[in-house]
Formats: structure tokens, sequence, C-alpha cells
């Protein structure tokens, strides 16, 4: 098998649905960094609302 660049071994959960997946991702440094600014203000503004980390769950960080 060829080494592919940036690959990394992966595990994911669909939040939805439960269904688990595993395999390798395919990531450039700039979109990794890109998401975790993403998700970071998504989590800053979750905090300035009045956010509780008690109830820190998808639906409450990103809900409309």
């Amino acid at each position: 098998m060829k080494k592919i660049k940036y690959a990394k071994n992966i595990q994911s959960i669909n939040l939805k649905t439960n269904k688990e997946r595993k395999g390798q991702a395919k990531f450039y440094p700039s979109v990794t960094k890109s998401v975790g600014e993403t998700l970071s203000n998504y989590l800053i503004d979750y905090i300035k609302k009045g956010g509780d980390i008690n109830n820190l769950t998808p639906d409450n960080v990103f809900k409309n």
C-alpha cells in the first residue's frame, strides 16, 4: 500500500445515527486548522451565550 501524505487512522461516529466508521482520512494541515478554528468559534459563542459545561452536547452547541 502506498504511503499517503497527511493520512491518519481515524475512527468516527455519526452522532445522529450512532454509526461508527474506521479507516483513513487525508486532510491537509490548512483544512485541519480551519476546522479547528470553526469549532473553537462555536464553543466560544456557546460560552458567551451562557452555555454550561455540564450541558455541552452537539445539539446545544450547534443549534440555531
